[in-house]
């Protein structure tokens, strides 16, 4: 009982779903090292941004929330992200990741940005359109986009992305990435 009070590793906590409000740049690092490093999570992780703390998060030079999502979230199933600015569109990078590193074994297993007003992804030639649909919401029609993409050093290793948008609009309102593993 004494060592597991006062041994080095440190305490996991188990949740379903982990909600964190991030709004100071500085405490906000501390914050995602104590979910990467304390909670198992076995549903979602949901992040509110407040605009200041992800300008903060967000640095050119070190992509500390994207590094987290990309690198340190092999044990969390899907992260949900809301309230992103458009100035800041990670949707591109993410796909990047995905199709080209050697390693995507420490990557969220799905990223769901919500609430956008991004513009379409710049895909690649190894990304292939799967299906369409259009639908109604609140009068106007939408539309959900689903694509499929590859890992360059792993073909068994698929990546599916889902659009959501406005028909009449060139913004998505919402983007989800979810990695697969595909079976022969």
């Amino acid at each position: 009982m004494i060592k597991l009070l006062f041994d080095d590793q440190p305490i996991k906590f188990q949740c379903n779903i982990t909600k964190l409000l991030l709004y100071k740049g500085d405490y906000d690092n501390q914050a995602l090292e104590v979910v990467k490093d304390n909670l198992v999570i076995s549903d979602m992780l949901s992040f509110r941004f407040i605009w200041v703390a992800f300008t903060s998060l967000y640095d050119v030079d070190e992509y500390i929330f994207l590094n987290f999502l990309l690198n340190g979230g092999a044990k969390i199933p899907l992260a949900s992200i809301y309230y992103i600015d458009s100035a800041i569109e990670l949707h591109n990078e993410v796909i990047k990741f995905a199709e080209t590193s050697m390693d995507c074994s420490k990557m969220v297993n799905s990223i769901e940005f919500q609430r956008l007003k991004w513009v379409m992804p710049k895909f690649s030639s190894r990304v292939k359109l799967i299906k369409q649909k259009e639908y109604i919401k609140a009068g106007n029609p939408h539309i959900t986009i689903k694509y499929e993409t590859t890992n360059l050093y792993n073909s068994n290793l698929v990546f599916l992305i889902n659009i959501w948008k406005e028909v009449s609009s060139e913004s998505i309102q919402r983007f989800k990435i979810q990695k697969t593993t595909r079976f022969y």
